[in-house]
């Protein structure tokens, strides 16, 4: 489906010049090569659908006739296989909010999907070179390698190897006291002490 104008093969018996390819039996412009091989134009519009054509030869009068047919399979062209060449960002913080990946590489089509640990993500097509995907914050909620993946329609799936790694947050510190020696802690007034001078 959707090929470009192309020469079909035909091989066989009987052939004679003057035989006629027909393509779901209409006749198409066909070469004669020998008694079992002859040549035929199929054109875009032939195959511009998914399904299934029957090919017969008709030979000419006296006598000729149309032979037996063969199906030819009109399938839909397979995407390739996207390649990864980076991701941006790397490296998150876990607890971090929702960030926007973005996934570069080749052979990306329209449809194409982000995969990010696992669960395919909301994707927009850029270019065959680029994707973005929205990562929701509790996909980073804990620390560790989120693998990435870019697949495509046909299921097709790049290989692994850019996994945003997903980090502890720093600490904060919000006070530091010295810690209090053993006297610190109980201490108390000292107590009075009489002199001489002061008896009953």
């Amino acid at each position: 489906m959707g090929s470009p104008a192309f020469t079909l093969t035909v091989n066989g018996t009987n052939f004679v010049p003057g035989s006629v390819v027909n393509f779901n039996g209409n006749p198409r412009q066909t070469v004669f090569f020998s008694a079992t091989l002859v040549y035929a134009q199929i054109t875009a519009a032939d195959v511009a659908n998914i399904g299934a054509a029957t090919i017969t030869v008709t030979n000419p009068a006296p006598g000729g006739g149309n032979s037996n047919g063969l199906t030819l399979n009109i399938s839909s062209i397979a995407n390739p296989v996207p390649v990864l060449a980076n991701i941006n960002p790397n490296l998150v913080i876990a607890g971090d909010a929702e960030f926007v990946l973005t996934v570069i590489g080749s052979n990306f089509v329209p449809g194409a999907a982000i995969t990010f640990n696992g669960v395919p993500r909301q994707t927009t097509f850029l270019s065959p070179n680029e994707l973005t995907a929205l990562i929701p914050a509790a996909a980073i909620a804990d620390p560790g390698t989120a693998g990435s993946r870019s697949g495509t329609r046909s299921g097709s799936r790049s290989h692994p190897g850019f996994d945003p790694l997903v980090l502890y947050p720093r600490a904060l510190l919000r006070q530091a006291r010295e810690p209090r020696t053993e006297s610190q802690k109980t201490s108390f007034p000292p107590s009075p002490c009489l002199g001489e001078g002061a008896r009953g």
